[in-house]
């Protein structure tokens, strides 16, 4: 039984596939016709899936508007009240379908990112909510931890401190058996990415670094549009983001601001229903996420108020590193252990 239904015409092949995994890396389970096993009646098996399924969504198209197969499909997700339908061509859906809301999906296939594509996943979420993010039947080493921020300049913590920190905190999230993952544009992620190294070289992990580490390079030019769906492929992958710091020079003033890139990092995960870590103690946006976190607890950590005062230790600007380090790996525990 998969949570989702892809009902589109054969010449469409591409497009379910690319949504297939759109939807998959949100933690919904998917099907769609590819996935026949071989001996398998088509009809029985689309019958099946039909009836155990709880979202459909239909792509309409050219050819779609013409499959026999496709209507029917439409209109058994019509008649339980569970059907999505997206316009991937520019069509007139059969007529019995022409008076439900259907969002043009046009511009996503080619950039991957589009407010539409946001809509559909919100559109899902309605008649199937999104899974948590964390499978607790899973390893540690399957869970990762996506590094968010940036640090110009390192506030009251000092450079030298801020440094060793991030070091450290590399070297804890390898050696508490997570894998990490990080973008590479500033010193800060250097820094993580060297804590991480050291113990992987120092314990000749069998995963190597592929399997502990994930480093997704920041390009110095972008345009804003490519560089944001960088954003969401990486926190994508993610299941805890830890910010820090989060901080920039304005080119044009030359004054240290708060990074928009950190604060754009943050607005992706709560659509994507990441966990947020912010480390509020290090100043710039993530102090700001910090504050936003802790007026909301239950919004990002639904049923665990306990993990109030983690939280409140985390904007503390008077504990050490370890006391820090100490509380973020109690808020991931508390996470993966929360029944």
């Amino acid at each position: 039984m998969a949570d989702i239904f892809i009902s589109y015409a054969r010449e469409d092949q591409e497009w379910a596939e690319a949504l297939s995994k759109t939807f998959e890396v949100h933690g919904w389970s998917t099907w769609w016709d590819a996935r026949l096993s071989a001996g398998e009646r088509f009809d029985d098996v689309i019958e099946r899936e039909l009836e155990t399924t709880k979202c459909i969504v239909v792509l309409w198209s050219n050819n779609s508007i013409k499959s026999t197969w496709v209507k029917a499909e439409a209109n058994e997700g019509l008649e339980r009240g569970i059907l999505v339908p997206v316009f991937i061509e520019e069509v007139k859906p059969p007529l019995i379908f022409r008076g439900i809301h259907t969002l043009r999906l046009m511009d996503w296939y080619n950039n991957k990112i589009s407010n539409e594509i946001d809509q559909l996943i919100g559109d899902i979420d309605r008649i199937v909510p999104i899974p948590n993010s964390i499978d607790r039947d899973k390893n540690t080493v399957d869970i990762s931890i996506y590094t968010s921020g940036s640090a110009y300049k390192v506030g009251s913590f000092g450079e030298a401190r801020f440094s060793n920190f991030s070091r450290a905190l590399g070297r804890e999230i390898i050696k508490r058996g997570f894998k990490l993952i990080s973008g590479y544009g500033s010193g800060m992620q250097q820094d993580i990415i060297q804590g991480a190294l050291e113990v992987i070289f120092m314990t000749q992990n069998s995963d190597g670094i592929a399997g502990r580490i994930d480093v997704n390079p920041y390009p110095n030019k972008y345009e804003p549009s490519s560089f944001r769906a960088h954003r969401v492929e990486i926190i994508r992958k993610s299941n805890f983001v830890i910010f820090l710091a989060g901080n920039r020079i304005n080119a044009s003033t030359n004054n240290v601001e708060n990074s928009q890139g950190v604060r754009e990092e943050f607005e992706i995960l709560k659509k994507l229903r990441r966990i947020p870590i912010p480390v509020g103690a290090t100043g710039f946006a993530s102090y700001d996420i910090w504050k936003e976190v802790s007026r909301d607890i239950d919004l990002y950590y639904p049923g665990q108020q306990q993990i109030k005062n983690k939280m409140k230790k985390l904007g503390d600007t008077s504990l050490s590193d370890i006391e820090y380090l100490d509380t973020i790996f109690e808020i991931i525990d508390e996470v993966v252990h929360f029944e």
